[in-house]
């Protein structure tokens, strides 16, 4: 398997991470946002360079390449010993954005 975190191989057997010491034994996500596009890259950008390991959800119709609506939305996901430190990087975006907007 490889690590979440940073992508290095480790095997089955050990509980944390050789090159960057993420615990691997760790299986619970949590969602700390539902976001749009172009909103889903930017977040997760940030959350990687921060060193948060991220997942997006995406929902979608095979064979239908275009989401609107609530099908656009995206669930983003993080293990839940980075949730707090997470959603508040998300929160310094948000009000960024909200900024920008006025």
């Amino acid at each position: 398997m490889n690590c979440p975190n940073c992508g290095t191989y480790c095997p089955n057997n050990i509980e944390t991470c050789s090159h960057c010491g993420f615990k691997l034994n760790n299986p619970n996500w949590v969602i700390i946002s539902n976001v749009c596009p172009p909103n889903d890259m930017i977040i997760e950008s940030i959350l990687k360079s921060a060193n948060i390991p991220v997942r997006l959800q995406r929902r979608g119709i095979i064979g239908f390449p275009v989401a609107i609506g609530p099908l656009a939305e995206v669930r983003i996901l993080v293990p839940n010993n980075y949730e707090e430190e997470a959603k508040n990087i998300i929160d310094e975006f948000s009000q960024g954005d909200q900024m920008e907007e006025t």
